[in-house]
């Protein structure tokens, strides 16, 4: 990525944003998940399975992390957002619960 302009989006990371676009490439490819690449640039990955995925929250992920440990924390993210939902007991997901009161 030489002489790519970092897009507005992925500015957070400034000149290393060729490094994490091309750990995001590496970690799509060994997840096997089919993207349109010319998104990526666009700060979205279009995926058959798993619809539309924003790209800002792995960006500051990134930011955060050191970067030998992008393709990881890429990976991860990528896991999350693309699971599939599962049913579970009302007691197994009760610890986990609780109650937010917000204003009107």
């Amino acid at each position: 990525m030489s002489s790519q302009v970092v897009p507005e989006w992925g500015s957070i990371l400034g000149e290393e944003y060729g490094a994490f676009r091309d750990a995001l490439v590496a970690v799509l490819a060994e997840m096997d998940i089919e993207v349109d690449h010319d998104h990526i640039d666009h700060g979205v990955l279009h995926t058959p399975s798993a619809g539309t995925l924003g790209l800002n929250n792995v960006v500051r992920l990134c930011k955060s992390a050191p970067r030998e440990r992008w393709r990881e924390v890429i990976g991860e993210h990528l896991r999350r957002a693309t699971a599939k939902p599962v049913p579970m007991e009302l007691a197994a997901a009760r610890p986990n619960l609780r109650v937010r009161i917000t204003p009107e």
